[in-house]
């Protein structure tokens, strides 16, 4: 078995649909795990499973690594794969993909912890110029 990168070209982003908008979207990745084999003589590829999705401009994003290896652990669990099979696309996942160290993860953990505070539905913060400190409003009033 291994790991294989299925690259696409997204046609449209967020700065809309025609060319423009997809040069700025960048490619979109499917992480899809396959096994080769032999069909009436031929060299085919089975798939799997499906391990992940990313957007090719995410890649390098801490937060987004850290989701990526969060999607990908229970999805080898459930497939019950040997030690060595498992070590070998673990391997093949980290070249492209890299685990976050220790530290990474818990600033990784620590910003998504502060991203929800911040987004939490109703409420706004507003820095206010004159005082410097946060103030809180009601959204629907």
């Amino acid at each position: 078995m291994f790991v294989r990168w299925k690259r696409r070209k997204r046609t449209y982003g967020r700065g809309g649909r025609g060319e423009e908008g997809a040069e700025r979207a960048g490619d979109s990745i499917d992480v899809v795990l396959v096994e080769s084999l032999r069909v009436g003589g031929r060299v085919r590829q089975r798939f799997v499973c499906h391990l992940a999705h990313v957007h090719e401009k995410q890649m390098a994003w801490i937060g987004r690594r850290a989701d990526f290896w969060k999607q990908v652990i229970p999805r080898l669990d459930a497939l019950r794969l040997d030690l060595s099979e498992r070590a070998k696309i673990e391997a093949q996942l980290d070249r492209v993909m890299p685990r976050l160290s220790p530290d990474g993860q818990a600033a990784s953990d620590k910003a998504t912890t502060e991203h929800r505070a911040w987004n939490q539905p109703g409420i706004s913060f507003i820095q206010s110029r004159r005082r410097g400190k946060y103030h809180t409003r009601n959204r629907s009033a």
